[in-house]
């Protein structure tokens, strides 16, 4: 979850924002927050004095994101239950009338006040009202009735200390999310890895970018050899890039953590934001920011189940399941580097000693195409055995790139059309040439 544009100062130059972040100089006053909310522990959220402790911060949006941060890592706020309050027959008069959750209580509550007081309690007459209707559910105080309505509200939350970090961690978190929050507004991001190790990066990369809908290119720069990924949304053709933030800023969490756990800490990052309708430029360069890496809510997930289209989708199951003609397929193999190109082929299909690697082309934007058709051309050039399957409605645009290539249909509902008698063509083609 982002700070929020509110809880976050930049500095601003010309079309470029700089995010104030923290270093060392910042842990005796995260030190000093970590020691003062530790004094609000067991007690409800709202019991926290904001004010004061943003107060120790020159500026008050800093004090209040730390805030916010510590109480997704150091702290926790535990939402409390009917049965940390009630007693055993109570809870079982709520359960014979199927109010298990604050939601339940409040909807029969209401239902309730409706038939007594046509649905609006006249003046005066509240606290009258709330002793009719704890008696009514059951329960023997009504101040715990007004308490038990609203037990999951942010305000009732209970202050638990979850782990602890050092102000270095804190530090780290509170920049990550920084980060993340501005990248919620990005219209296309750009970052370069100084790693020899790019190939695993970029397998890693690649289906966390698919899982989120984000367009992906990776290029192996010529002059330092480092490993280049750009972004951009949506996967579709149509929509607003920018509504895709969401889902660049998810990915990129995701490429963070797998480089914190290979230890990589040279990078630069670039990106394009429409924050409030002005368009501006964000750089980030790793050598300036020594403490960042995601919260520990930002843990591994695995997507190699997950299928980003209904034709690859299809595609896979297929010869996964019935290995048609002798062919066998597999997801996403080890990266091909052809010049400063590097490219993921969807799948690999492989009968005998016949490797041909098959690239799904969805309807995408008009850039990203033109893109795309750059690298096939340079791929095909090499004599890289590759088969694109093609969406017929941008078929036409790559009638110049010199590689296999079958158009299908997409006919709504996950369906779609093409030759299979065509597509076992093309494949055994490859083997002829060999």
């Amino acid at each position: 979850m982002p700070l929020g544009l509110d809880l976050i100062s930049v500095k601003r130059s010309r079309d470029t924002i700089t995010p104030i972040l923290l270093d060392e100089k910042s842990f005796p006053k995260i030190n000093w927050l970590i020691s003062r909310i530790s004094m609000y522990t067991n007690n409800k959220y709202e019991s926290i004095d904001f004010l004061e402790l943003e107060n120790t911060f020159l500026d008050w949006k800093v004090g209040r994101g730390l805030i916010k941060v510590l109480l997704r890592s150091y702290f926790k706020l535990e939402e409390r239950r009917f049965e940390d309050i009630l007693n055993h027959e109570e809870l079982l008069n709520l359960k014979r009338q199927k109010i298990e959750r604050p939601i339940d209580l409040r909807i029969e509550f209401f239902k309730f006040i409706q038939n007594e007081y046509g649905g609006v309690i006249p003046t005066g007459k509240y606290e009258e009202a709330l002793k009719k209707a704890a008696e009514h559910f059951g329960l023997s105080n009504p101040k715990i009735l007004s308490e038990l309505l609203y037990l999951d509200n942010l305000q009732n939350r209970v202050i638990r200390l979850n782990k602890e970090f050092s102000a270095e961690d804190i530090a780290s978190f509170y920049n990550f999310e920084v980060l993340m929050t501005l990248l919620y507004y990005a219209t296309s991001v750009s970052m370069r890895i100084d790693s020899k190790n790019y190939g695993f990066i970029a397998k890693k990369v690649y289906p966390i970018c698919k899982r989120y809908g984000v367009l992906v290119d990776f290029v192996i720069t010529r002059e330092n050899n480092n490993l280049k990924i750009s972004m951009v949304g949506p996967k579709q053709l149509f929509g607003r890039p920018i509504k895709y933030g969401l889902a660049m800023a998810s990915a990129l969490s995701q490429v963070f953590r797998i480089m914190d756990q290979v230890n990589l800490k040279s990078w630069w990052l670039s990106a394009n934001l429409k924050i409030r309708n002005k368009d501006c430029k964000l750089k980030i360069d790793s050598r300036k920011l020594k403490y960042i890496r995601p919260l520990p809510a930002y843990e591994k997930t695995e997507w190699e189940t997950f299928f980003d289209s209904d034709v690859e989708k299809r595609l896979f199951w297929i010869f996964e399941s019935t290995k048609p003609r002798g062919w066998t397929i597999e997801r996403e193999p080890e990266p091909i580097q052809v010049e400063d190109i590097l490219v993921i082929p969807d799948f690999i299909l492989s009968r005998g000693d016949t490797r041909v690697f098959v690239e799904i082309v969805g309807f995408w934007r008009k850039e990203y195409v033109e893109r795309k058709i750059q690298k096939y051309t340079t791929l095909c050039r090499y004599g890289i055995p590759i088969f694109l399957l093609i969406d017929s409605k941008i078929f036409e645009s790559f009638k110049e790139v010199p590689c296999a290539k079958l158009k299908y249909v997409s006919k709504g509902s996950g369906k779609i059309e093409f030759s299979w008698k065509r597509f076992f063509e093309i494949l055994s083609s490859f083997e002829k040439n060999k």
